[in-house]
């Protein structure tokens, strides 16, 4: 049977098997854990059918007003520092909250709870989004939060505060006392790249104690919805890289755009001057940059302070069948991970495996949170987490060998892998977004928050 997202996709959040199956349930959700876990259906506060819109965006006829599953997680630390804290009659702790727009329940797939598992001041919000064809829409759109109390248009004019809120639902029954937060960390996934900048713009929430803000290729100007009337000009606030009419990978104009992304970080910028805004990049789909003729690695579209391009060239090792070393590497270790823990849960059987990656998978892989985007973040791991942290550069140079045999032209290795994650679904259990082989770079895509998620978001 297929995995469902109440079974562990990695190893590390493996927990009791499922009776009658050969699947294993999330540790970090059972009973016994000593976690919290929530969700909730809540009201989308960047609908204009739900609450008045700066920059209103059109939801698809029949999706007006519909209501969107939330998902809370408090790990066990976390929650056992508040409790003694309680129990020893001290000030219950500020925690900090992290943000995370993006497709829906992606705690669960992309193997988040782990680390949140390493902190004990943390807890994960993760905000769904929405793709076109998705539950049948033919246009995507975006989905917000609120940190504060505001008027709507439905039930009794009063919005709430939908992240007290959760942490409130989650703590039901187990702490009475209010958990004081702050909001620190703000991500964006996928789809989730408008539910945040959106979230900033339209005021939903406080930005004044915001330090990290992240894109998980994700980079778009987001031309929609279009500015509103009270807004700045975009040249006003663009950067000189970004004063561009060149057509992009996915556009060829743009005259229009509202550039919300570039908005939302300035927005942020001047509420922290000390905010920390990176930009995962692995996919042309996710982060597309501007043409002239030949691309080159400066033509971005939004000109992020800090930048983790994955498609860069590597000095010294050429591009293995249009992937740059850096690329090859992470599809090799993120396949080898994937078919290794369905090795054991049984979706895989060892000869299906194709050869670079069987010979892999029978080594010790690093544990999740050792491997490093780059150099630069070699020393942003929790210590928490054991081991020495190696960059995913340097993983792949030790493993040059299975690293280009898995990855070769004509690529039908790598495509028999992808097939093989994909049909099983090893990595989404609904089927969405789903990696394909038509469409290989959705494993890169799905890769940068299970590998790499412990450098900014906790």
């Amino acid at each position: 049977m297929p995995r469902d997202y109440e079974n562990a996709y990695f190893e590390d959040e493996k927990g009791s098997p499922v009776p009658n199956d050969d699947l294993f349930k999330n540790k970090f959700k059972e009973s016994t854990a000593k976690s919290l876990n929530f969700h909730e259906d809540l009201e989308n506060y960047l609908d204009p059918d739900v609450r008045i819109q700066r920059q209103p965006l059109k939801i698809p006829q029949g999706f007006e007003k519909r209501k969107s599953r939330y998902d809370i997680y408090i790990g066990s630390k976390t929650l056992k520092k508040v409790k003694d804290a309680k129990a020893a009659g001290l000030p219950i702790p500020n925690v900090k909250v992290s943000l995370l727009f993006g497709v829906g329940q992606d705690l669960d797939n992309l193997g988040l709870r782990y680390y949140f598992e390493q902190v004990d001041d943390r807890i994960l919000i993760n905000v769904p989004g929405r793709e076109p064809g998705q539950d049948g829409a033919k246009d995507r759109w975006n989905i917000g939060i609120s940190g504060k109390i505001m008027p709507i248009k439905t039930g009794s004019g009063t919005g709430i505060n939908q992240i007290k809120r959760l942490i409130d639902k989650a703590k039901s029954g187990i702490i009475v006392d209010d958990i004081p937060f702050k909001i620190v960390t703000l991500a964006a996934y996928s789809t989730g790249y408008g539910g945040l900048n959106q979230t900033v713009n339209e005021g939903l929430i406080p930005l004044d104690d915001i330090q990290t803000v992240v894109y998980y290729d994700c980079t778009y100007r987001a031309d929609k919805p279009p500015p509103a009337n009270d807004d700045v000009a975009a040249g006003k606030f663009l950067k000189p890289t970004e004063k561009n009419d060149a057509a992009d990978e996915l556009d060829l104009q743009h005259a229009g755009s509202a550039f919300n992304t570039r908005r939302a970080m300035t927005r942020i910028s001047e509420a922290n001057k000390g905010v920390k805004i990176i930009a995962y990049m692995a996919t042309l789909a996710g982060s597309p940059r501007y043409k002239f003729g030949e691309i080159i690695t400066t033509n971005y579209t939004v000109d992020f302070p800090t930048k983790s391009d994955f498609r860069n060239p590597s000095p010294g090792f050429p591009p293995i069948n249009n992937l740059s070393f850096a690329e090859a590497s992470l599809f090799t270790l993120t396949l080898t991970r994937c078919l290794k823990y369905a090795l054991v849960d049984k979706q895989v059987k060892t000869d299906e495996i194709p050869k670079p990656f069987k010979d892999l998978v029978l080594e010790t892989l690093p544990v999740r949170g050792k491997v490093a985007s780059n150099k630069a973040n070699l020393t942003n791991s929790p210590s928490g987490l054991p081991g020495q942290v190696m960059t995913i550069f340097d993983w792949g140079k030790a493993h040059e060998v299975s690293v280009r045999a898995a990855t070769a032209p004509p690529g039908k290795i790598l495509e028999a892998a992808v097939t093989l994650v994909s049909d099983r679904r090893l990595m989404y259990s609904n089927g969405w977004p789903h990696p394909t082989p038509k469409e290989r770079n959705g494993i890169l895509h799905a890769a940068l928050l299970p590998e790499f998620g412990w450098e900014f978001l906790i």
